[in-house]
């Protein structure tokens, strides 16, 4: 709680690795919003790959408009989970054009 905020203690925790694009660890790192997850102390500036701890419902509301400028690499329930969710955008948004 202290570290993740009072209002997504009702979720169970996940660790989540994630790579960031140059524009997406700059996004990450000036942007301070009070819902951001911290990132762990084994995540890695030159590679860019970070590891957080938090509840699902944290990682998606602040990660949510970060789109191609990240990769989730675990857990692969969420990568199944954008996965889905990128199919059902370019099925609604590919209809018109």
């Amino acid at each position: 709680m202290k570290r993740n905020g009072v209002q997504f203690t009702i979720n169970h925790n996940t660790e989540f690795k994630i790579q960031f694009t140059e524009d997406g660890l700059k996004r990450y790192n000036n942007l301070n919003y009070l819902e951001k997850p911290v990132a762990l102390d084994k995540s890695d500036e030159e590679t860019r790959i970070f590891y957080f701890d938090c509840s699902d419902m944290q990682f998606r509301n602040y990660f949510a408009h970060f789109y191609d400028e990240m990769e989730v690499l675990e857990p692969k329930e969420m990568r199944e989970h954008l996965l889905r969710l990128g199919q059902r955008m370019v099925d609604k948004y590919s209809k018109d054009i």
